[in-house]
């Protein structure tokens, strides 16, 4: 029985030990995953559970069964904190060792990553790309200027003008985010923080979300 719980219990002293942030990687990125490693784990020891042989012979059997139930209940309640989506899935994208290859997984089958990566996109849009190029577009220092300006027009000084010309232009030029998403998953890659530090001159803007969302601490436990 002292057997069974030591191997039972390791993945969630893992889990909490992983993302205790004492570590220089807050590890953010690999929430999602981690959740998968645990429910997957809770499965196969329950269906282990329920055999006659093995553990499923143990005395103790009935009483874990109804045990796990509670923790399930407990790790869905967790879970649920991120159907938010912000930064959980964010980072999952941004992390090039893995971006969306949580999909492939039998678990994943029922979700539209399509919606998650959607959903990704339009945050790095509007809060991100949006605003540098409003940012440039009323701070003419930050370009070079012409010899000669030419007046302002008033529809130049429409702010539903300028907001409808900023969303046109995100959609045809080819973003950092598009870019982004396109080059394949590195799994030679071990700290998504670092590579990111090493290729914010490729994608300059995506990294500031990068920035934003990677250095997330992924628990608060440390401070508990």
């Amino acid at each position: 029985m002292a057997e069974f719980l030591l191997l039972f219990l390791m993945p969630f002293q893992r889990c909490t030990e992983r993302f205790e942030c004492n570590e220089s990687n807050t590890e953010i990125d690999y929430v999602f995953f981690t959740y998968d490693t645990l429910y997957n784990h809770l499965d196969d020891v329950e269906a282990k559970l329920k055999s006659e042989t093995g553990i499923g012979a143990l005395s103790c059997a009935p009483f874990m069964l109804s045990t796990m139930k509670k923790m399930q209940d407990t790790l869905s309640k967790y879970y649920s904190r991120t159907e938010i989506q912000t930064v959980y899935i964010d980072a999952m994208i941004l992390n090039p060792h893995t971006k969306l290859v949580i999909a492939e997984e039998s678990s994943w089958s029922d979700i539209n990553v399509d919606e998650y990566r959607a959903a990704s996109r339009r945050r790095f849009v509007e809060e991100y790309d949006n605003k540098r190029l409003m940012d440039v577009d009323s701070n003419p220092s930050t370009i070079q200027q012409p010899a000669a300006k030419r007046p302002r027009t008033s529809l130049a000084n429409d702010s539903a003008y300028r907001e409808a010309l900023l969303n046109r232009s995100s959609k045809r030029r080819r973003n950092d985010f598009d870019r982004y998403i396109e080059i394949p998953n590195d799994p030679d890659i071990v700290n998504s923080l670092s590579w990111w530090h090493e290729n914010q001159c490729n994608y300059p803007t995506l990294a500031r979300i990068a920035r934003d969302t990677l250095s997330v601490p992924a628990s608060g436990s440390t401070v508990e």
